[in-house]
This record gives structure tokens, C-alpha cells and sequence, in this order.
């Protein structure tokens, strides 16, 4: 396996730090990872050990305000639009150093969001896409909370305030809490233009699933406290698109791939990318 670092110019002329694996020999296709809020590029060891060894080369990235794309680790957006630009532009970078290799993009929460936001206005180029537990949907913040943040976004966009995830939602396993818990480049913030963006995004999304159009797998563990089930299930039956599959885990909390169920998670994920590499 080689691994590089390196930048990107993302939307509005950011440098974004990025990460690459690539397997020794020819690669068979290529996968980009959207990472989730508050966390980074580098936590997504267990997928890239799975993937490479198949020829499967994997990029990933750090968002605006996460992990080593910033000195300040504050999610904050002015416009959702800059989450799908960075995309974009990472998307036209793997493409031009990959060639012709099968394409495939995953995000994982957030990360699932932004990458179902970007495929219903840049679908081409994808043999598919891995969806693990998007919010699409309710995910419990009370309307007073959502009011305020709208409130305070007029005034002082960037204003910063505690993202209040869950830490426990997050896996069954021990180590991987206390491995979170210790991160330097992990973070808990967010800002009131942030929050708006956020919910106008979900809003926006889940109204538009007949309108997705790459091959797609759906990820989430039943019993998800951060985000739940039932809008990735529900934009899930919308989709048109009759290659689609949805995977439940039970009992699975919100990171299915660093969950104590994760082996069966990159099975499944293994079994569904090799099926449409081999593809004609």
C-alpha cells in the first residue's frame, strides 16, 4: 500500500489537506470518502485496510474547519453550495489522476448528507454511491433550538456554539469512545450559519429522492442516537433508481464502520463495489 498527503484547491480558492491509498498494483477503481461532522480523514482506517488489498485505491479528504485543513476546527458554512464545491473539485482531481477506473463516492453522516446534496446536481461520473447513516430526516433538535439558531445567524453568523453530539451514540466498542475522546484533531462546534445550512440541506435532500440517479447502497445501524433510521429508510423508498440496496444492522450504533459489527460492514461494502467494478 502507498499513502500520500497532500492539497487541494477546493471551492472559493481553499487549500483542503488530503489523503490517498493506493494498492501496488493496477488499481481496479477508485472510492472517495466524505467524512462525518467534527471528525477527519484518518478515521477511516478499517475501510481503507479492507479496500486497497482488492485494488481498490482510496481518497479522502478533510472538510473546511475539520481535522488538518484548519489551524481553527469550527464547522461553518455561508452556503451548503461550498460543502458540494469542495466535492466537486475534489471529484475533478481523483478523476484527472485516476483515468478511466471506476468512480464510486461514500459519505458517512454529514458526510452522507453532503454527498446526496452533490449527486442530485452532479450525478455523472459515479458507478455509485455509498450512503452510511445519512440525516435525512428528523434528527431531534428541538424546533426552539432550530429557531434560535436562525435568529442568531442574522446577526452573528459566526457565532460558535457546542454541536452537543453523544459521544456514547457513536460505537459499541470501548476503545474506539476512548480513541475519539482523545483526539487533538476531532471537535465539537459548530456555527449558527452552520446549523441553518444544515437543515435547509436535510429539507432540500430528502424531498428530491426520485431524483438520484447512481447505483446506491444505504447503510445504518438500527439503533442510531445521533441520527435516525427512518429518514435514510424513507429517502431510501424514494429513490427511482432500481439498483439500489438498503443494509440495516441491528443493534448498530451510529458508525457502522468502526462499530463492533464493522467485519460484516466491510463485507457487505466489499461484495457491493466488487459486483459493479465488474461491471461491462
Amino acid at each position: 500500500m502507498q499513502h500520500q498527503e497532500s492539497e487541494f484547491i477546493a471551492y472559493g480558492g481553499l487549500p483542503l489537506y488530503y489523503q490517498v491509498w493506493r494498492p501496488d498494483t493496477p488499481p481496479r477503481a477508485s472510492l472517495i470518502v466524505v467524512h462525518g461532522l467534527s471528525e477527519h480523514s484518518s478515521r477511516y482506517m478499517n475501510l481503507v485496510n479492507a479496500l486497497v488489498p482488492l485494488g481498490i485505491t482510496v481518497y479522502a479528504f478533510d472538510h473546511r474547519g475539520h481535522g488538518r485543513s484548519t489551524n481553527k476546527r469550527v464547522a461553518h458554512v455561508n452556503d451548503w453550495a461550498e460543502y458540494r464545491g469542495d466535492v466537486r473539485a475534489f471529484v475533478e482531481l481523483v478523476s484527472a489522476q485516476e483515468g478511466d477506473v471506476p468512480l464510486f463516492l461514500m459519505g458517512h453522516s454529514m458526510g452522507g448528507l453532503i454527498v446526496a446534496n452533490y449527486v442530485l446536481l452532479h450525478p455523472q461520473g459515479l458507478r455509485g454511491v455509498i450512503l452510511s447513516a445519512p440525516p435525512l430526516g428528523d434528527v431531534g433538535v428541538s424546533p426552539l433550538l432550530r429557531l434560535l439558531g436562525r435568529v442568531v445567524s442574522v446577526f452573528k453568523p459566526e457565532a460558535v456554539f457546542e454541536s452537543g453530539l453523544e459521544l456514547n451514540g457513536i460505537s459499541r466498542d470501548p476503545k474506539v469512545l476512548e480513541a475519539y475522546k482523545n483526539d487533538p484533531l476531532i471537535h465539537g462546534k459548530i456555527t449558527a450559519r452552520w446549523s441553518v445550512e444544515f437543515f435547509k440541506a436535510i429539507e432540500w435532500t430528502r424531498c428530491r429522492a426520485a431524483e438520484f440517479k447512481p447505483p446506491v447502497l444505504i447503510i445504518h445501524g438500527d439503533a442510531d442516537q445521533l441520527v435516525p433510521i427512518e429518514g435514510s429508510r424513507a429517502f431510501f423508498e424514494g429513490i427511482q433508481q432500481v439498483d439500489k440496496r438498503y443494509i440495516t444492522y441491528e443493534g448498530g450504533y451510529h458508525e457502522s464502520l468502526s462499530d463492533i459489527h464493522f467485519k460484516q460492514v466491510l463485507d457487505d461494502i466489499q461484495n457491493w463495489l466488487l459486483e459493479r467494478i465488474e461491471e461491462k
